[in-house]
């Protein structure tokens, strides 16, 4: 999806939030592994950089449709 083309939603507001808390949390939690690896197992690192991006540009777009369905009072 280029990035200055708005997406077209066919979800809620709430729909997409909900979708947005379930991303934030997987990269808290793949954030804490990163933690763990940096020194158990540096050679995963990579691969759990990787899910973070991820994990971040489905949280971005979420966000973009979450934008586009919000009322003006939201």
């Amino acid at each position: 999806m280029d990035e200055g083309t708005p997406p077209e939603p066919d979800g809620t507001f709430v729909d997409y939030q909900t979708t947005m808390v379930k991303f934030s949390k997987a990269i808290a939690i793949t954030a804490q592994e990163m933690m763990t690896k940096s020194v158990t197992c540096p050679e995963e690192l990579g691969g759990l950089a990787s899910q973070v991006t991820v994990d971040y540009s489905q949280l971005a777009q979420q966000g973009r449709l979450a934008a586009a369905t919000a009322e003006p009072e939201e």
